[in-house]
């Protein structure tokens, strides 16, 4: 009951914000589960031509949608869950983001990995935590 009267408190714009954002992690966590990664990361550009020309929408409200339904939703806590659905949002509002994945090694020597979107020059998702990683080169949806 507390979730849905957070969730009414919201502007009109906001709700639907956070709806699209539930709609693109579901979307790119039922891709990842049932698509080899490289295969979503071909079929990306093709479901997230450009749709809502304006930009009015900064880029850090997309990436505040995705990290407030990923608390709610199973399964999307993850990084590379969270920068694949805020890099769709951001290419439909027409931003041209960069995911980023960086690999590091931990204090006992095992290889990790995490995700971050890039966009217009500032870590907009996954921005905890990336300076430590080193990235892999430049993986980019490309707008339509």
């Amino acid at each position: 009951m507390k979730r849905l009267v957070k969730f009414l408190n919201l502007t009109w714009g906001e709700r639907g914000l956070v709806i699209r954002a539930l709609f693109w992690l579901m979307v790119i966590r039922i891709g990842l589960w049932v698509l080899p990664f490289q295969q979503l990361l071909k079929r990306l550009p093709q479901i997230t031509v450009a749709r809502d020309e304006s930009r009015a929408l900064p880029a850090e409200q997309i990436a505040w949608a995705i990290r407030v339904v990923s608390r709610y939703l199973l399964g999307t806590k993850n990084c590379l869950v969270q920068s694949l659905a805020a890099q769709a949002m951001l290419a439909r509002r027409g931003y041209s983001s960069h995911l980023r994945i960086g690999v590091a090694k931990d204090k006992d020597g095992r290889l990790k990995a995490h995700a971050w979107v890039e966009c217009e020059g500032e870590i907009v998702i996954g921005a905890v935590g990336a300076s430590h990683y080193t990235p892999f080169p430049d993986l980019e949806v490309q707008r339509r």
